[in-house]
């Protein structure tokens, strides 16, 4: 997960590899590689097969076969490389039962981002830093591990080299490519796109944390925007994102601080090349699209389909509301009888008692032989689960 600041009107654009080795039930390793586009999964390789299959019609349109063929290659490429890593982290750092790694590069506006991180366990353990080509340790585990791979070696040279001209050249000519080729194909990626806004207080404080939350099948290429009053905010702002939700779908969540006073007077712009969402925080969204034809904007309200939407969900909860309290009424009558019985049978065995007088061993063989037969008053509770049963 990224936690960057970005500018007041932002166009994200990111191209990222993510690696994964870990011991499955039999304790065997087993890997597999995915690259995303602004967070929307490309291609995915895994074990045993080790073939980096695209995802989109439109990812296989705008490689060659050559190229289609060279990813295969290159993952069983990285299937030796981190099988290999693991087995050095796991002699060196302990007993390790997942690596993780996520690299990549980001374009937040103006501002470009690369970035090289491993986890082990689910814990930071190493960043790769592409200027330095020197690996830094996040938890002590990692320092035997950062001083081994940061020695002056034909192997280690190699490598860091390598991985320095990934997120310093190469990275950025595939996202530009990919990028490109996804425009050409003349795919709407951003059709569904959703925007809400929602507010978490401060524990111990009249603050909140005001955020945007975008989903949809793409991001890349989506531009955000926080105003307060109109105005664009520039300062203090962060974006968490893109993130795959595991729907085939991806999120983004810009965030700011703010008094809670002032949270309503704040909106979040998305910019897509043919729309334009603006939801207010007090929760009544507004939708303008942007027309190449037309010199104006039109702003519309909620879509039909969501106002049938909330129609259709309150008719349900009043249905539900109904068979609740038939229900609970129903329970009541059965109780009621069940204690009726109850009371009735206990008035018969008294008289019989006063009427033929017997021992006290008959009378409790009775007692038992009447509670066999006769129905008892359980709780309403009871009633309910034999029901439900």
């Amino acid at each position: 997960m990224s936690n960057v600041p970005f500018s007041a009107a932002l166009e994200v654009q990111s191209l990222e590899v993510q690696y994964t080795v870990l011991r499955d039930s039999n304790g065997q390793l087993q890997f597999q590689q995915t690259t995303l586009l602004g967070g929307d999964v490309l291609f995915h390789c895994k074990s045993p097969t080790l073939t980096d299959q695209p995802r989109h019609n439109w990812v296989t349109h705008a490689h060659t076969s050559e190229d289609l063929q060279q990813k295969h290659e290159v993952c069983k490429g990285e299937y030796g490389q981190h099988l290999h890593s693991f087995q050095i982290i796991n002699k060196t750092a302990g007993w390790t039962e997942i690596l993780q790694r996520r690299r990549g590069c980001q374009v937040n506006g103006s501002d470009i981002f690369v970035f090289d991180k491993w986890a082990v366990d689910g814990d930071d353990f190493l960043t790769f830093d592409p200027k330095t080509l020197r690996w830094i340790p996040q938890s002590d585990l990692a320092v035997p591990v950062a001083q081994e791979w940061n020695q002056e070696t034909d192997w280690n040279n190699v490598r860091n080299y390598v991985y320095g001209v990934f997120l310093q050249d190469k990275c950025w000519d595939a996202l530009n490519k990919t990028a490109k080729g996804r425009t050409h194909s003349g795919s709407d990626s951003h059709e569904g796109l959703e925007v809400y806004m929602f507010a978490k207080p401060i524990r111990g404080s009249t603050a909140t944390y005001l955020k945007c939350h975008v989903i949809s099948s793409d991001l890349s290429g989506v531009r955000i925007q926080l105003t307060k009053d109109g105005v664009p905010v520039v300062h203090q702002i962060n974006l968490t994102g893109p993130l795959p939700n595991g729907d085939g779908t991806v999120q983004m969540r810009v965030q700011v601080e703010l008094q809670r006073k002032d949270a309503e007077n704040y909106q979040c712009h998305v910019q897509t090349e043919t729309t334009h969402r603006c939801q207010q925080w007090d929760g009544l969204p507004c939708l303008r699209k942007n027309s190449e034809k037309t010199s104006t904007s039109h702003v519309s309200g909620p879509a039909p389909g969501l106002l049938l939407l909330g129609w259709a969900i309150l008719a349900g909860i009043l249905v539900a509301v109904g068979k609740y309290r038939l229900k609970c009424n129903q329970l009541r009558v059965q109780a009621e009888r069940a204690k009726r019985i109850r009371v009735e049978a206990e008035q018969i065995r008294l008289l019989l008692r006063i009427a033929m007088p017997m021992t006290q061993w008959e009378f409790n063989r009775h007692v038992a032989a009447d509670n066999e037969f006769y129905i008892r008053a359980p709780l309403i509770g009871s009633i309910q689960s034999e029901e439900s049963s």
